[in-house]
C-alpha cells in the first residue's frame, strides 16, 4: 500500500488464475484508514495518492468467485479503503459505515489503468477492470452478507458522512486494441471507471436479510455536510470484450459529485426498507465530465444488460440495484450538477438478451440515478414494481432521476454513433439518453444531442423498445444520417421521447412508429430523406411534422393507415409516398391537426394484375383541422388503362380517384373488341393466367402502344387464311361454270382446259329410204361425253381497314381441277369436278403467316331454252392449315416493381377447315353481228368453317374458338365470247353493309 499523496505504478506481464479476490490489487489511501471490513473514523485530511496500473500483452488473467476484480485500482482520499467482506448476523442495532466518517476531506488521486491483456472473471458480480478514485474518505464496500432480525434502526451506510468534501479524482482506463475481456457471471462489468466526490464508493455485492420494522434505512450517497465534486472520467475502448451473464455492463463510466457512488447488487428481503439514492441533505458536490469512446467490439448475450453507461451526477448518487420489495427513492436536498457526457462509439455492437440497452447516458443534477431491480440490472421491465426502471421513468415522483426537492441542474449529453449498433431483445433500446436537474423543471435539464453518422444502423428492440430513447432533456435534437429502426421494422418503435422539446432531423432514413413524448416536438424529414412510417406518430400538438423528402406510412408495398397527433406540412420538395392496391385498398394519413399540403403525391401501383373496371375513390389524408392545399399534384407512371385525380369533397379530407378501363375511347374496333373481352376478364378475375399480361397491359402508357398491344395479342392475323380459301373455293367455281359457258357458246371445251373428244356417231338413214322409227333417222349428239383439266395460280392483296383495325394481308396459291360432263340431251349439260390448292398469306403487320393445302370436290350443270339459259355450281372444300405467329408485350421499369416484358414469343397452330360454295346464274344470249352478246345475273354464296384449335409456345397452349364465316354477292353483266364484265355486291357476315366488287372472267 502506498502511502498518501504518492504515484504508484504497478506493471504486470505475466498470467494468473485466482480463485477469489483481485489478480491485481492496488489501492493508495490517503490519511487514516485502509482495507477494513468496516469504515474509517472522523479525523482524516490526507489526499489518495495516483495510482496506475499496466497490464501488458501477456498479462492473462482469470479471477473466480463471487464480486472479485481482475484489476483493482483505487486511489481514497483521507482515509477509508476497500472495505473487505464482512459476514455478520446481529440481534441489537447495527451501524455499518463504509467510507470516510467525521470531517474527512482529502481528495482522490489520478487512476490510470492500461489494458493490453486478456482478462476473464467467471462467476457473478465480478469485474474485469475496477478503477476508482474517491475524495473524502470511503472506499469499496466489497461484500456484506447481514442477517438483523433486531428491532430498531438499521444504518447500512456507504459514502462519506459528516463533513466529508473530498474531490474525486480523474479516472482513466483504456482497454487496447489487443485487450480482450470475457465475463461470465451475473451481473457482472467489463469496465467500471468511477470517480466520486465527498466520500463514499463502491458498495460492493450485499446480501442481506431484515425483519426488522419500518424505520431502516440503507443510504448510498454522501450524507450530511458532503461537497466534493467528481472527477474527469475518460474510458477508451479498442479491444473486444464479450459479456455473457444477465444484467451485465461492458462499460460502466461514472463521475459522482457530493458522496454516493454504486451501490453494486443488492439482493435482500425487507419489509418497508427504504434504499436511499443520492446525495443526502446539503449535498452540493457536481458531477463531473464523462466521456466514454468506443472502437471495440461488444457483445452481450444476457438479459437485462447494457453496453455502455456514462452517468454523470451532481449532488450525490449514482447506481443501486435494489433488492426484491425493497423501495428505491431519492433524498431530498442535493443541489449539486450533473456534468458533460460525451459518448462516441465507432465499432459495430450487438446486445440480443431483453431489456437491455446498448448506450446509456445519463447526466443528473441534485442527485438520483438508476435505480435497478433484483434481477435486473437497469429495471428495463415494465413489473409494476416501486423500484423497476421502467415504471421510475413514467412516474417522476419515485425521484429516480434527480433527487426530490433536489436543486442541481443536468448537463448536456452529446452521443456520436459511427458504426452499427443492434440492441435486438424484448423492451430494449440501441440508444437512451437523459439529463434531468432536481428541481423537475425542464428548464433545469440539459440538451441532449445525438447523432447518428452516414452508413450506420440503429436497430433497437421490440415491444416497450424502440431504436432511441429521450428522457427529459430540454432542447434536445437528434440527427439521422444512417437508419433508425427497431427489429420490429415498421411494427416497431425508431424513437421514444419524454417531456424534453424533441427536434428529430431524418437525413436519411427512418423506420416505424415514433412517439415524441410530451414536450414541444418536431420531426423534419429533409430534402431526399425517407421516412417509412408505422401505424403511430406521436408529436402532441402543436408538434409538427415537416415533410421535405418522403413519407410512406407502412412503407412500401404495404397499405397502412398512419395515425399523426400534430400538424402536417409538406413542401414543394416534399412526396408522400403513397401505396394502392389495386384489389383495392389504399395508404392514409390521419392529422389531429391541420395540414398543409404542396409537392407530390406519388402513387405505387400493387397489384396491377388484379386492376378491376371501374371508376373508385380513396381517402389519403384526412386532417382534423382542415386541409390547406398550396399545389399538391399527382406523381403517376402513365398508364393508357388508369386515370387518377385528387378531389377535395370537404375541408378535411383529400380523395384519390382511379378511373380503369382496357377499352378507352381512342381505339379500332378490333382493338375494342379486345379491351372489352380484358374487361369481362378483369371484372370476374377468372383467369389467374392472364395476371402476367394485365401486368404489363396496365403500364402501356399511351392508346396507340395499347392498341399495337392488343394488335399482336389478338391473333387477328390467323383468320388470313380465310382469303386465300374463299378464293382457291371461287376459282374451282368458276373452273367449272367456264366448262357450261364454252358449251352454250358453242365451243366443244374451255378455251383454257385440255379435253378428251370422243368421234361423232352418224345415225342418219340413207337419202331415199324410208323407216317407220323417225327417230333413228336423226343425227344423234355430237360430243356426248367430254374430260377436262385445267391448272392455274392466283395471288393477290388486301388492304386494311384503318376503322376496322385489319391489317393488310397479301397471299398467293396454285391449283388444278379435272373434271367429266355429259351432254344427254342437246339443251342440257351435266358435270362433276376434283380439283387440289396449296398456298401461303401473311399479315405483316401482325406477324403473322400460314401454309394451306386442301382439295375440292364439286358439280355443275346448265340448261338451256332457245336464247335463255340456267347454270349452276356447287363445291365441297377441305383444308388443313397451319400458322405461325409472335407476339410480345412490353414491360415497365419504371415501377417501384418493375414489371418484366413478355419477350417475343412464337406461337404455331395447326387445324382444319372446311368450305361450301355455290353460284346460280341466268342470262339471255343475243345475236349481234358476227357474235352476241348475252347479258346476265348471278348470285354466289360461300361459306368457311373452321375447327377450334390450340395455339402452343413452349409447354402452353392458347384455345382458338369455331369459327364460321359465311360470303356472297350478287352480280350483273355482259359477256361476250372472248370476254366476261360484271359488277357485284358482295354481303360479308362480318361486314356493316354491302360492299362493292368487280370481277372479270
Amino acid at each position: 500500500m502506498a502511502p498518501a499523496r504518492t504515484a504508484s505504478t504497478l506493471s504486470r506481464s505475466a498470467a494468473a488464475a485466482v480463485p477469489g479476490g483481485r489478480a491485481i490489487g492496488f489501492i493508495a489511501v490517503g490519511g487514516k484508514g485502509g482495507d477494513v471490513g468496516n469504515g474509517t473514523t472522523a479525523g482524516s485530511t490526507g489526499s489518495g495518492g495516483a495510482v496506475t496500473v499496466n497490464n501488458n500483452a501477456n498479462g492473462t488473467i482469470t479471477v473466480e468467485g463471487v464480486g472479485a476484480h481482475g484489476i483493482f485500482a483505487q486511489s481514497v482520499g483521507a482515509g477509508g479503503g476497500s472495505g473487505g467482506g464482512a459476514f455478520g448476523v446481529s440481534i441489537v442495532p447495527v451501524a455499518i459505515g463504509v467510507g470516510g466518517g467525521g470531517g474527512s476531506s482529502g481528495d482522490g488521486g489520478v487512476v490510470t489503468v492500461n489494458n493490453h491483456g486478456d482478462i476473464t472473471t467467471v462467476s457473478a458480480s465480478s469485474v474485469a477492470i475496477f478503477a476508482e478514485s474517491i475524495g473524502g474518505g470511503g472506499g469499496t464496500g466489497a461484500m456484506s452478507v447481514a442477517a438483523s432480525p433486531a428491532p430498531g434502526a438499521f444504518t447500512f451506510g456507504i459514502g462519506g458522512d459528516g463533513g466529508a468534501n473530498g474531490k474525486g479524482g480523474n479516472v482513466n482506463v483504456t482497454n487496447f486494441s489487443d485487450g480482450i475481456i470475457h465475463t461470465k457471471g451475473f451481473g457482472s462489468t467489463g469496465i467500471m471507471a468511477q470517480s466520486v466526490g465527498g466520500g463514499g464508493g463502491a458498495g460492493g455485492a450485499s446480501y442481506s436479510v431484515s425483519g426488522g420494522p419500518p424505520g431502516l434505512a440503507i443510504a448510498l450517497g454522501g450524507k450530511g455536510a458532503a461537497g466534493g465534486d467528481g472527477g474527469i472520467v475518460t474510458v477508451i475502448n479498442n479491444g473486444a470484450m464479450q459479456l455473457d451473464g444477465d444484467n451485465s455492463v461492458a462499460i460502466f463510466a461514472q463521475s459522482v459529485g457530493g458522496g454516493g457512488g454504486s451501490g453494486g447488487t443488492a439482493i435482500a428481503a425487507a419489509i418497508g426498507v427504504p434504499v436511499f439514492i443520492g446525495g443526502d441533505t446539503g449535498a452540493t458536490g457536481k458531477g463531473g465530465d464523462v466521456t466514454v469512446t468506443n472502437t471495440g467490439q461488444i457483445m452481450l448475450t444476457g438479459n437485462g444488460s447494457v453496453g455502455i453507461f456514462a452517468q454523470s451526477v451532481g449532488g450525490g448518487g449514482g447506481v443501486v440495484t435494489a433488492g426484491t420489495d425493497g423501495i428505491v427513492q431519492a433524498v431530498a436536498g442535493g443541489s449539486g450538477n450533473g456534468g458533460v457526457v460525451t459518448i462516441n462509439s465507432n465499432v459495430a455492437m450487438l446486445i440480443t438478451g431483453d431489456n437491455s440497452v446498448g448506450v446509456f447516458g445519463q447526466s443528473i443534477g441534485g442527485g438520483g440515478g438508476v435505480g435497478g431491480f433484483s434481477g435486473n440490472y437497469l429495471g428495463l421491465d415494465q413489473a409494476p414494481a416501486a423500484s423497476s426502471m421502467m415504471m421510475a421513468m413514467v412516474a417522476a415522483p419515485q425521484g429516480f432521476m434527480g433527487s426530490a426537492g433536489g436543486g442541481g441542474t443536468g448537463g448536456a449529453i452529446t452521443f456520436t454513433q459511427t458504426a452499427d449498433l443492434a440492441v435486438t431483445g424484448k423492451n430494449s433500446f440501441a440508444l437512451m439518453e437523459q439529463s434531468a436537474g432536481g428541481t423537475g423543471d425542464i428548464a433545469d435539464n440539459g440538451d441532449i444531442n445525438v447523432t447518428i453518422a452516414s452508413g450506420v444502423t440503429i436497430t433497437g428492440g421490440s415491444g416497450a423498445g424502440a431504436g432511441i430513447g429521450y428522457k427529459d432533456g430540454k432542447d434536445n435534437l437528434l440527427t439521422n444520417n444512417g437508419i433508425v429502426r427497431s427489429i420490429s421494422l415498421i411494427d416497431g418503435y425508431a424513437m421514444r421521447g419524454g417531456v424534453g422539446n424533441e427536434t428529430f432531423d431524418n437525413k436519411y432514413l427512418t423506420v416505424g412508429s415514433m412517439d415524441l413524448g410530451a414536450g414541444l416536438n418536431t420531426f423534419n424529414n429533409k430534402t431526399n430523406a425517407v421516412y417509412l412510417m408505422g401505424d403511430t406518430v406521436y408529436l402532441d400538438l402543436p408538434g409538427q411534422f415537416n415533410n421535405d423528402g418522403y413519407a410512406a406510412p407502412g412503407g412500401l408495398d404495404r397499405v397502412m393507415t398512419t395515425e399523426v397527433t400534430g400538424n402536417w406540412s409538406q413542401s414543394l420538395g416534399g412526396v408522400y409516398l403513397l401505396d394502392l392496391d389495386l384489389d383495392p385498398e389504399a395508404d392514409r394519413i390521419n392529422v389531429s391537426g391541420t395540414a398543409d399540403v404542396n409537392g407530390l403525391v406519388s402513387i405505387n401501383i400493387m397489384n396491377p394484375g388484379a386492376a378491376k373496371p371501374g371508376n373508385q375513390d380513396y381517402i389519403i389524408l384526412e386532417a382534423q383541422g382542415g386541409v390547406t392545399d398550396n399545389g399538391l399534384k399527382l406523381d403517376t407512371i402513365p398508364s393508357a388503362v388508369a386515370q387518377y385525380s385528387l378531389k377535395y369533397p370537404n375541408p378535411e379530407d383529400i380523395v384519390l380517384n382511379v378511373d380503369i378501363n382496357f377499352a378507352r375511347t381512342g381505339l379500332t374496333e378490333n382493338q375494342t373488341a379486345v379491351g372489352q373481352a380484358i374487361n369481362a376478364i378483369q371484372t370476374d378475375l377468372t383467369s389467374p393466367n392472364f395476371t402476367k399480361i394485365a401486368n404489363a397491359i396496365f403500364y402501356i402508357p399511351t392508346l396507340d402502344q395499347l392498341g399495337a398491344v392488343y394488335d399482336t395479342i389478338s391473333g387477328e392475323g390467323i383468320s388470313g387464311f380465310q382469303q386465300p380459301e374463299f378464293d382457291a373455293n371461287n376459282t374451282f367455281l368458276a373452273q367449272m361454270n367456264r366448262q357450261s359457258d364454252a358449251w352454250r357458246m358453242g365451243l366443244s371445251t374451255d378455251p383454257m382446259s385440255q379435253s378428251l373428244k370422243v368421234p361423232e356417231v352418224a345415225y342418219a338413214e340413207p337419202p331415199g329410204k324410208a323407216h317407220p322409227f323417225d327417230a333413228l333417222t336423226k343425227a344423234p349428239n355430237a360430243q356426248r361425253w367430254n374430260y377436262w383439266a385445267t391448272a392455274g395460280g392466283n395471288s393477290g392483296v388486301a388492304s386494311g381497314d384503318p376503322v376496322v383495325g385489319s391489317a393488310a394481308l397479301g397471299y398467293k396459291s396454285g391449283n388444278f381441277a379435272v373434271g367429266l360432263d355429259s351432254q344427254g340431251d342437246p339443251d342440257v349439260l351435266m358435270g362433276f369436278a376434283l380439283g387440289g390448292v396449296a398456298g401461303s398469306f401473311a399479315v405483316p403487320d401482325r406477324e403473322t403467316s400460314g401454309n394451306i393445302i386442301g382439295g375440292h370436290a364439286g358439280a355443275y350443270g346448265a340448261r338451256k331454252w332457245g336464247q335463255f339459259y340456267i347454270n349452276g355450281s356447287l363445291a365441297m372444300d377441305l383444308y388443313s392449315n397451319t400458322t405461325d405467329r409472335f407476339t410480345s408485350v412490353p414491360g415497365a421499369p419504371n415501377p417501384l416493381n418493375p414489371v418484366p416484358a413478355i419477350t417475343r414469343e412464337h406461337w404455331t397452330g395447326d387445324f382444319m377447315s372446311a368450305g361450301f360454295g355455290t353460284s346460280l346464274e341466268a342470262g339471255w344470249r343475243q345475236p349481234f353481228g358476227a357474235g352476241a352478246i348475252t347479258p346476265f345475273a348471278g348470285l354466289q354464296f360461300q361459306a368457311l368453317a373452321m375447327q377450334a384449335f390450340s395455339e402452343k409456345v413452349d409447354q402452353r397452349r392458347s384455345a382458338r374458338p369455331r369459327l364460321r364465316q359465311p360470303h356472297g354477292h350478287l352480280a350483273a353483266g355482259v359477256a361476250r365470247p372472248a370476254a366476261r364484265h360484271d359488277g357485284c355486291h358482295r354481303r360479308d357476315e362480318d361486314a356493316a353493309g354491302l360492299g362493292p366488287c368487280r370481277l372479270a372472267a
